[in-house]
């Protein structure tokens, strides 16, 4: 049975960002199962309020406290509303608990506090399903600290977090609610923890100005990551082909790059664009946007958090084959031996490794009348090739282990079979790979093409 982790891998922290998240979700089916024969189904709602409460006080610094209650405006005016939310995170060594209400048997995270709106660093409202209604119960709760916003931490922040989107709400309608968010007061966004087909993606909410942006032409708003139609190609790249899809890379070492597959949709109105972009590091994308906003770090900034990131693998898609008939305003490759070229003798040895290789050079010839930027080891290297012109190349063969007895006798008697792929592009459309594939016989003093 596969593990739903292998086709990911990650920075430190990425199976534990996603097993917090599992966790989560499990206690949250568990409540909402115990909840199916009641005759008023809303407890299962308290309890993912309570699960992601409990997370964020094992996650965040010990100076943040978590609590739901009450944000309470400036002391002095009595006229103020008592304002409640679901969770608050405020600074424990600092504020004052104006008073607690809870029963006894509730935990101490289920408590109700009153916290003075200064000492209070984010709000967050929690909704068991994403949809329409909840998100404008969501957004209306989170406008009414618009009121007292310059009473409440200079790094305060506001957000929203939904526990499961539903098929049946995978649609525009649902986005469109989204650009009410646009009105409350420094929302750095929101999440969704699960979409209904697909095990390990959430959803991040981000609202952006309106840059002259559009509504995209695409019906949903969720798709399983591991069903995009991105792939890596055989020049070293990621390819994209499918509108909706995307990969953001990050630089894991020196010239090296991870990804992590992506799939948004936008709408927008005159002031601003709602954007829901799904991917399997959502989640922790979102704690360690959270712990640098508390921290009064901005997104972009070289100082901020980063770890946990989790990354997809890209499976290779091969170019295709070159076509048998020549075609007009197109390069057209060959593999070949050229007469007089020494080099085509091979070289037996073994690498710095220790691992035997042969090697030897060959030659490639365009016959069209286009050039072609042609490589034989995945655009690690390339060279181009003009039209009717003939360049040379080196390939070094590895000998699999266990098999490197008899190689000697066999490159002095009836030779080795070695097959040799090289992929080529036109120099004027660097979309379209093409491959060309040859055996090549090799012998000590002689090689001969067997199949082309």
């Amino acid at each position: 049975m596969n593990n739903i982790y292998d086709d990911c891998f990650g920075q430190y922290g990425w199976r534990e960002f996603l097993n917090n998240k599992k966790a989560i979700l499990d206690q949250y089916y568990q409540a909402k199962e115990l909840n199916s024969n009641r005759p008023v189904k809303t407890s299962h709602g308290v309890a993912a309020e309570a699960f992601i409460r409990a997370w964020l006080s094992e996650f965040l610094p010990k100076k943040f406290a978590v609590t739901s209650g009450y944000v309470i405006p400036n002391l002095y005016d009595y006229e103020n509303k008592l304002y409640h939310y679901d969770i608050i995170v405020y600074n424990q060594l600092e504020a004052p608990v104006l008073w607690t209400e809870g029963n006894f048997d509730q935990n101490d995270n289920g408590k109700y506090r009153a916290i003075p709106a200064k000492y209070i660093y984010a709000i967050i409202e929690v909704k068991s399903t994403l949809n329409k209604t909840s998100i404008q119960e969501s957004i209306k709760k989170l406008k009414s600290l618009n009121d007292i916003k310059n009473q409440l931490h200079k790094n305060f922040i506001s957000s929203s977090i939904f526990i499961e989107l539903k098929e049946q709400n995978n649609n525009v309608k649902t986005l469109d609610a989204m650009l009410g968010y646009w009105d409350v007061h420094n929302y750095f966004g929101g999440i969704t923890l699960k979409y209904e087909n697909d095990e390990l993606s959430s959803g991040y909410i981000k609202l952006f100005p309106n840059n002259k942006d559009e509504n995209l032409p695409l019906k949903v708003i969720a798709k399983r990551i591991d069903s995009l139609n991105i792939y890596s190609n055989e020049r070293g790249g990621i390819t994209v082909a499918e509108q909706g899809a995307g990969v953001t890379l990050t630089v894991t070492k020196e010239n090296t790059f991870a990804a992590s597959k992506t799939y948004s949709n936008q709408r927008v109105n005159s002031e601003a664009m709602a954007m829901l972009s799904w991917s399997n590091s959502t989640f922790s994308d979102y704690c360690v946007d959270l712990l640098s906003y508390l921290e009064g770090y901005s997104i972009d900034d070289k100082h901020k958090t980063r770890f946990g990131k989790v990354f997809d693998y890209c499976k290779l898609k091969k170019a295709r084959i070159q076509e048998k008939e020549q075609k007009e305003g197109m390069p057209y490759l060959e593999h070949m031996f050229k007469d007089g070229v020494k080099d085509t003798i091979c070289k037996y040895e073994k690498n710095a490794k220790g691992i035997s290789t042969i090697s030897f050079k060959y030659c490639v010839a365009n016959k069209g009348d286009v050039s072609a930027v042609f490589s034989s080891d995945m655009f690690k290297s390339e060279v181009l090739v003009p039209p009717r012109n003939v360049i040379c190349t080196q390939t070094v063969y590895e000998i699999e282990n266990g098999m490197e007895e008899g190689v000697e006798k066999l490159l002095n008697t009836k030779g080795i079979e070695i097959p040799v792929r090289g992929v080529y592009y036109p120099s004027d459309d660097n979309e379209d790979n093409i491959a060309i594939e040859t055996t090549f016989l090799i012998k000590r003093d002689k090689a001969t093409i067997i199949n082309s």
